[in-house]
């Protein structure tokens, strides 16, 4: 019987994100994801589809990357500042981490 339309199971997303090096070519990733389904017999996922996972995968992870350094950055000028005996705001703080979220959520939804 030939399988037609397959429902990939959600595995595939945590393959993408095990196997994929954002430094290599997304078709790198799609080889091997679909080698690992296959070698574990479920339905090798198709080339279009792995890249349209993967360039999200992607896009997700550089957003994550981007709104940690931000609130990495918050939190270092509060270090800093309580170093330097001076006075840290923490609402000011937590509204710069809340800036960061809201950023990164509005750039995921574009």
């Amino acid at each position: 019987m030939v399988r037609a339309a397959p429902r990939y199971s959600p595995l595939i997303v945590e393959w993408v994100r095990e196997l994929d090096d954002p430094n290599k070519p997304m078709a790198e990733t799609c080889r091997r994801v679909g080698e690992r389904a296959e070698a574990l017999a479920f339905a090798r996922p198709s080339y279009s589809h792995l890249r349209r996972i993967v360039s999200r995968e992607r896009a997700w992870r550089e957003l994550e990357e981007r709104r940690r350094a931000e609130i990495l950055a918050a939190l270092g000028d509060a270090a800093v500042r309580l170093a330097g005996g001076r006075f840290v705001d923490p609402a000011y703080v937590l509204d710069r981490i809340r800036r960061a979220d809201e950023r990164a959520a509005r750039d995921e939804t574009e």
